[in-house]
């Protein structure tokens, strides 16, 4: 036809197939940094996913609007517990310890238990797993404290016949232990974690 060009159905499909292609299994100068291999032990090496998801959520802003409206509507002002008593007093009485253990249920005294909440599904979200240690302090009148830690504090060398990446199973599979480091220091560019600790 005069005034057109003829396009073969060869290249149609693909352009199409160029245009529908996931952009995290492109291979731009964007994505060129840390492309994984197929190799089985990189397969269960998640540093790469967590540093981009990292990188994404702190330089994206629709990725940080995504994560953010997903923490709001799953925990809002956060989740709270409802005692069913028929007795007033013991109702109220339960309402003012949680009230007061909710203000200092951080480990670490910088959050209340809804923001614990909210910085746990957040690490879920961002790095794919999030640790909460439960601490128990027995001069406080509840004496349990919650220990958000980041990811990198898993030991996920530990490999054995009964621990893979640092989680420990049990014969059923049921997962009944962590192998987790004491001290380390993840802020910094270059760091050794040392000594560590099996957590039930």
């Amino acid at each position: 036809m005069e005034g057109f060009d003829v396009v073969s159905p060869r290249s149609v499909w693909s352009a199409l197939t160029r245009s529908a292609a996931y952009d995290a299994a492109g291979g731009g100068n964007r994505l060129l940094p840390g492309i994984p291999d197929d190799r089985f032990r990189k397969l269960h090496d998640p540093k790469i996913l967590r540093r981009r998801a990292r990188d994404g959520y702190n330089n994206n802003p629709w990725l940080r609007r995504a994560v953010d409206l997903l923490v709001a509507s799953a925990i809002g002002c956060g989740i709270k517990p409802q005692y069913r008593s028929k007795s007033p007093e013991a109702k109220a009485t339960v309402q003012r310890d949680w009230m007061r253990w909710a203000d200092y249920a951080d480990f670490s005294g910088r959050r209340d238990f809804y923001r614990i909440q909210q910085d746990a599904l957040k690490a879920a979200l961002i790095d794919g797993e999030s640790l909460v240690r439960m601490v128990l302090d027995p001069s406080q009148k509840i004496p349990l404290q919650l220990q958000l830690l980041s990811c990198e504090f898993l030991d996920t060398t530990r490999v054995d016949d009964r621990t893979i990446n640092g989680i420990e199973y049990d014969a059923a599979g049921r997962r009944v232990a962590y192998w987790l480091y004491s001290n380390i220091q993840p802020w910094r560019r270059t760091w050794s974690p040392s000594g560590f600790q099996r957590i039930r």
